[in-house]
């Protein structure tokens, strides 16, 4: 992995609109590509509640 790429990354969620209370998360492209991930992959939230953060994970 790049050294350059941050380790952690803070990211807003977006209202999805439709009055459903969803959000949406868009990953940005950068952090995407450092991991290798690609569209189709499936991934894990993990929320970790003591850190106010959400872990994301391929599986």
């Amino acid at each position: 992995m790049n050294s350059d790429i941050p380790t952690t990354w803070t990211i807003k969620l977006l209202d999805a609109g439709d009055g459903s209370g969803d959000a949406i998360l868009c990953l940005p492209d950068e952090l995407i590509e450092s991991l290798g991930w690609s569209i189709g992959d499936n991934l894990t939230l993990n929320f970790v509640e003591d850190e106010n953060a959400v872990r994301i994970v391929k599986t």
